[in-house]
């Protein structure tokens, strides 16, 4: 590893580590007419924050709806069986994935519900996990309808 960028990615931060590992400057610049409708997601404040061609970002999208469509069951599940440290585990992996890709609100719960685990807080945690379900439900539709609009 040359060089790194921390989460959430800054696009000029990428560009910077980008451009040092392959040593040169790499035209980063937003693709034109890239206009998605997302129920709960914006791809253009995502292209636009990360400076990635939409060719680029697709992919990475797909990635993500096929790791984490159903984490929410395995949230669940970890905390049924009141395995906290791996659900807070869980709850961090997806925060920092999801506020890179613009998922802002997903991030957020992502984060309370870490916080929660690692504290043990159980009080509210069945409603912040409802919560996050119904988010990552929403991002997963919004993220997943962008894809097949942008394959048609």
């Amino acid at each position: 590893m040359n060089d790194c960028a921390g989460k959430p990615i800054d696009r000029a931060e990428q560009a910077g580590a980008i451009n040092k590992a392959v040593g040169e400057t790499v035209n980063m610049a937003r693709e034109n007419n890239t206009t998605v409708a997302f129920t709960t997601y914006d791809m253009d404040e995502t292209l636009e924050r990360l400076m990635l061609p939409k060719d680029v970002l697709l992919p990475i999208i797909q990635k993500f709806v096929d790791e984490y469509a159903i984490i929410d069951t395995q949230l669940n599940a970890l905390c049924a069986d009141e395995a906290f440290p791996e659900a807070a585990s869980l709850a961090h992996s997806i925060k920092g994935v999801a506020g890179s890709l613009g998922a802002n609100e997903l991030s957020e719960l992502a984060s309370t519900l870490e916080r929660m685990l690692n504290n043990k807080e159980e009080g509210d945690l069945d409603k912040t996990l409802a919560a996050f379900s119904r988010e990552l439900a929403g991002t997963i539709a919004g993220m997943s309808a962008g894809l097949v609009k942008s394959n048609s």
